[in-house]
């Protein structure tokens, strides 16, 4: 028997009595035939048909709270289907690639579906196992820096001048390893893992989708600039090529999401919006930004 069932008819038959009480008040005369006066009722009979009555009341308020479930249920699978959905387990794994492995300027692909184990804890038997959910390639490329700014004139000098509705930059310093250079690597696409704590990687990401003032690529010293397209997915030009450096949000679904989490060659971006932006220029050796 449901432990609630004793709670709800307490309730229900303390809400009889002061309703007993009200109508003994209201009505007298009816009452005294009844024997109702105020919460107290003198005759037995008259005493066990209210506690039978808020028996049943009980059960029928029992039965109604255990269809709320299903009535939300229902509801919530017209108004939003997805968020009862089964969220299967996932991870987010960090592939590091050895940037001074020279044989790595064509890159080197994990497929898609590609099996990784956690290692077997102390009393543990059965190690973690998961699939990747997409093809990542690995570059021999580092982030050496990722600085955020809210005063891109002080930051970018003449480069600042030419967006003044600019408020706000994000500088991205790239490296690449066994001394090569950017246009060595057969590279047409990188993408970025935007990490962080709570609500902060998506504000970044939507900043850099919807208020991109302005992408720049700058080589080392400065005594190369050039201004790339300003597109939802930043567009990074390297001396010989075109490349494409996609901004990719946290993961939101499949088993395991298998990024190369050294983030791309990007340019120089500028956002008009003061609490997130974007405007990347870099100066490292053998490096784009």
């Amino acid at each position: 028997m449901n432990p609630r069932l004793l709670e709800l008819y307490n309730q229900e038959l303390h809400h009889v009595r002061e309703s007993a009480a009200e109508f003994a008040k209201e009505f007298p005369k009816i009452a005294s035939r009844l024997t109702l006066s105020g919460m107290d009722c003198a005759d037995p009979y008259v005493e066990r048909l209210l506690e039978g009555f808020a028996y049943l009341t009980a059960r029928v308020q029992l039965k109604l709270d255990a269809e709320y479930p299903t009535f939300t249920h229902n509801l919530l699978e017209i108004a939003y289907p997805h968020y009862l959905a089964p969220t299967p387990s996932m991870t987010v794994v960090q592939l590091q690639a050895d940037p001074d492995e020279g044989s790595l300027s064509s890159g080197f692909t994990l497929e898609r579906d590609t099996s990784l184990r956690a290692a077997l804890g102390r009393d543990t038997q059965t190690c973690c196992e998961y699939r990747t959910a997409h093809s990542v390639t690995l570059w021999p490329l580092q982030v050496a820096q990722a600085e955020y700014f809210g005063n891109p004139s002080a930051v970018l000098g003449r480069l600042a001048a030419s967006e003044p509705r600019a408020k706000a930059g994000l500088r991205l310093t790239l490296r690449t390893g066994a001394e090569l250079p950017f246009n060595s690597l057969a590279l047409d696409e990188l993408p970025l893992y935007l990490n962080g704590n709570d609500e902060q990687p998506f504000r970044l990401y939507e900043q850099l989708l919807g208020n991109v003032c302005a992408v720049f690529a700058r080589a080392p010293g400065g005594d190369w600039v050039e201004r790339l397209p300003r597109t939802p997915c930043a567009r990074a030009v390297s001396t010989t090529a075109t490349r494409r450096c996609r901004w990719c949000p946290r993961p939101s679904r499949a088993t395991a999401c298998c990024r190369n989490t050294s983030p791309c060659p990007t340019a120089s971006c500028s956002s008009n919006s003061p609490s997130w932006g974007a405007r990347s220029s870099a100066a490292p050796a053998r490096s784009w930004s």
